[in-house]
C-alpha cells in the first residue's frame, strides 16, 4: 500500500468536515487538490471511501475501516512526537 501521512490526515479531515471545501480549508489546501488526492487514494485502494450525497461526503464501511486505522496511526505519531520533545527537553527520560 502506498498511503502516506497526508492521506491519513485527509481521511480524518473529510470525515469530520463532510465536504471537500471545509476539509480543504482545515488542511490549508485547495479544494481541487484535495479532491484529486482523494481520488488517487481511492484508486490506490481500489475502493471508494465515501458515498457522495450532493456536496456531502459520507464515510462508507471501507472508509470507516480506514478512518479507524488512520486515527490510531495519527494519535500514535502525535504521542511519539510529544515523548521525543519531552526527552529533548530533559523530561524524565521515560517513555
Amino acid at each position: 500500500m502506498d498511503l502516506d501521512l497526508r492521506d491519513l490526515e485527509l481521511l480524518d479531515a473529510l470525515a469530520d468536515a463532510q465536504t471537500l471545501t471545509a476539509a480543504a480549508k482545515s488542511l490549508y489546501v485547495s479544494q481541487p487538490a484535495l479532491s484529486q488526492r482523494l481520488t488517487k487514494m481511492e484508486d490506490k485502494l481500489g475502493v471508494r471511501l465515501f458515498d457522495r450525497e450532493g456536496r456531502r461526503l459520507v464515510v462508507n464501511p471501507a472508509g470507516r475501516r480506514m478512518l479507524v486505522a488512520s486515527r490510531l496511526v495519527l494519535a500514535e505519531l502525535r504521542s511519539a512526537e510529544r515523548d521525543v520533545r519531552d526527552i529533548r527537553d530533559g523530561a524524565n527520560g521515560r517513555v
